[in-house]
């Protein structure tokens, strides 16, 4: 009896073992060695945006300019200057999100003093050469946020925007040739019985979405770790694989006007390129101490990349703790961010296989 007892046993922990090696297969770790990238103090407070072709696209702190455009030369950030002058007149803006469309241009969604739209600049210090897609035609008082904007090779426009009146949908596709605005179906479950337009807030704000130029996307949120790798079917999201799940509870407030809830102080950063999607767990403090609170814990040394299948190949460990990544024209490097002693940007660049 106690022999049966004993085989079932050790039956049952093979089992689990088993189990427990499909779901977390041994992946390679390797540990990398930064290469510090100088930046100079007027990108104090700069946040990145996009690449154009070599220049990384920042939104300025500068009350005049909206943007700023830099190059990496030498491991220095070398600025090429300011752009989207902020005003009422004309080719001058009042908001704008930069994107880099799949055919390569720079483009915006713009606030204009004639409306929103979409403005296509082949030549950033030329704006008279900018060309206008008016979108109030399409669609009226688009919400939408920076970073989380994609072009496919026949610029339909996925964003995680929604129009003011009626933001019941995360995302929603723009195609500026038909002129038509798409909203997705796509509208989480959560438990949620306060005003849409929050709802849609927690989900898209600060959030990030990316391509694989293939029909494939990625998209995760910015409170919480929660990632998944969805295709579009019309007007359906089918969502493929979900690399993280944590979802946020929250309420909402008594005026009904914003929400309450505890952020995890587990959260992370994400990019991707068309081959691999990296992301960056943050849970500690720039010294690497962990922290339980979300306001203290927004760097990590931790990257883990898949492939657009879901599939997790590597995990790099990086020798700084950092809080942003991204993906740069030059795939054996990635970038990441964090700040020095004096609570300064700066960048770092990691030599990859």
């Amino acid at each position: 009896m106690r022999l049966c007892h004993l085989l079932s046993l050790i039956a049952l922990l093979i089992s689990t073992q088993s189990c427990h090696n499909k779901r977390n297969p041994m992946t390679e770790t390797v540990a990398l060695k930064g290469v510090d990238i100088y930046v100079p103090e007027e990108f104090t407070g700069a946040v990145y945006e996009c690449n154009y072709a070599d220049t990384l696209i920042f939104s300025s702190f500068d009350p005049h300019e909206l943007f700023e455009g830099a190059v990496i030369q030498d491991d220095s950030l070398k600025p090429t200057g300011y752009f989207c002058h902020v005003g009422q007149g004309p080719y001058e803006f009042s908001r704008a999100a930069a994107f880099c469309a799949s055919d390569g241009s720079l483009n915006l969604i713009a606030t204009t003093s004639g409306g929103q739209s979409i403005v296509k600049i082949t030549d950033i210090k030329t704006p008279i050469s900018w060309t206008y897609s008016p979108l109030d035609s399409i669609v009226q008082g688009l919400y939408f946020t920076s970073r989380n904007i994609v072009s496919d090779e026949n610029y339909n426009i996925l964003l995680a925007a929604a129009p003011l009146n009626s933001p019941k949908n995360i995302f929603a596709v723009i195609n500026t040739n038909s002129k038509d605005f798409v909203p997705l179906d796509y509208w989480p479950d959560d438990g949620f019985d306060g005003n849409d337009f929050i709802k849609h807030r927690i989900y898209s704000d600060n959030s990030r979405l990316y391509s694989n130029s293939n029909g494939k996307y990625v998209f995760s949120t910015a409170i919480n770790r929660n990632v998944f790798i969805f295709t579009i079917e019309k007007e359906h999201v089918n969502i493929e694989r979900i690399l993280y799940n944590n979802p946020f509870e929250y309420n909402p407030t008594a005026d009904g006007l914003n929400f309450r809830g505890k952020p995890s102080a587990e959260s992370l950063r994400l990019c991707a390129d068309s081959s691999y999607i990296y992301i960056l767990l943050t849970d500690s403090n720039r010294d690497g101490h962990k922290s339980n609170s979300f306001e203290d814990s927004r760097f990590g040394n931790i990257v883990e990349v898949y492939d657009w299948d879901g599939n997790l190949k590597k995990k790099y460990v990086l020798d700084t703790y950092c809080t942003g990544i991204y993906t740069y024209n030059d795939s054996s490097n990635l970038l990441l961010s964090s700040f020095d002693g004096n609570n300064n940007l700066k960048f770092i660049r990691y030599p990859i296989d």
